[in-house]
């Protein structure tokens, strides 16, 4: 249901407030999929570690590519339309980012 949020009191709800809850998530934090899962299970699914994780399509993508023995639900983009649009290469941060302000916080 949440994919594919109907007009159902559930999916009126959906829409409302998860979609508007992972709209503001992914504004506020723009993370790649390596800050989020070890290298090793990025492996399994051959992800590139610097997917932008805010990018929904790509993410349903990756999350679709393990077969959990269920039905694979199509996403109303339209219902989530408000999460679609992409942000700047450059406000992305991997793991890379979080390891070198860690590294910088250590030496101050």
């Amino acid at each position: 249901m949440c994919k594919y949020p109907d007009d159902s009191r559930e999916g009126r709800n959906i829409k409302e407030y998860l979609v508007s809850g992972v709209a503001y998530l992914r504004h506020a934090y723009p993370f790649q999929f390596d800050i989020l899962f070890p290298w090793s299970y990025l492996a399994l699914s051959k992800a590139d570690p610097s997917l932008d994780i805010t990018n929904l399509v790509k993410s349903n993508a990756f999350f679709d590519s393990f077969k959990y023995d269920t039905f694979l639900k199509v996403r109303d983009l339209s219902a989530w339309a408000s999460c679609l649009a992409p942000h700047p290469a450059h406000e992305l941060w991997g793991l890379k980012n979080i390891l070198t302000l860690f590294d910088y916080a250590q030496t101050q």
